[in-house]
């Protein structure tokens, strides 16, 4: 038998099987390094269940202005796509994460060759319509301040029960006010993220 009498071509020669869209990943590498230019970045693994590993590049450029403000956006968008929580550099926490990626060919290098990179992470916004949030005045503002005067930092409009029951306390000559009670709240270290 003559070498290659029987060859048929096979696209499938690699481990990778790439097709392009968006994919569920998981990061299977994480290490900091840096780049060509003496940038600090992270070298990441992630791997798409039946179709293999791509590399992603983050890299921390404080080079100008502009620089730094596209690498926040892109950090930002990172750790929200992979819900790591935002300002969590420790590397190492950030296998195992999964997140959703969009993937397509490079465009040809200088040989013609195209690659499959990851073009996009996609993540979720918060819906804000574009503008950032902003909190609502409270609609009872002598409640608001002796809220804000108990220490708290976060307002809570009396419940329609707390109402009925302030209101029957006047009926019956109870001249004490109404005093907000301090309740959990998940949210009190992050005023800027309430949700009202």
């Amino acid at each position: 038998m003559k070498f290659g009498s029987r060859y048929q071509v096979d696209e499938n020669w690699s481990d990778n099987n790439f097709q392009p869209g968006e994919w569920e990943c998981i990061i299977t590498k994480a290490t900091e390094t840096l780049s060509k230019t003496g940038k600090a970045m992270v070298e990441m693994g992630f791997s798409i269940a039946g179709q293999g590993e791509l590399r992603y590049w983050l890299v921390d450029d404080q080079s100008s202005q502009e620089a730094w403000e596209r690498t926040n956006k892109n950090i930002t968008r990172f750790f929200d796509c992979f819900n790591i929580p935002r300002g969590n550099f420790n590397v190492q926490s950030w296998l195992g994460a999964k997140g959703r990626i969009y993937i397509d060919k490079s465009e040809p290098n200088n040989d013609g060759k195209q690659f499959f990179e990851v073009q996009r992470l996609i993540a979720e916004k918060p819906q804000t319509n574009g503008y950032p949030q902003q909190r609502q005045q409270p609609q009872n503002p002598q409640a608001y301040q002796a809220y804000q005067q108990q220490g708290q930092s976060a307002f809570h409009a009396p419940s329609q029960n707390q109402q009925q029951t302030q209101g029957a306390q006047r009926n019956n000559g109870n001249a004490n006010k109404w005093q907000p009670q301090p309740q959990q709240n998940q949210y009190n270290d992050f005023d800027d993220k309430l949700p009202f």
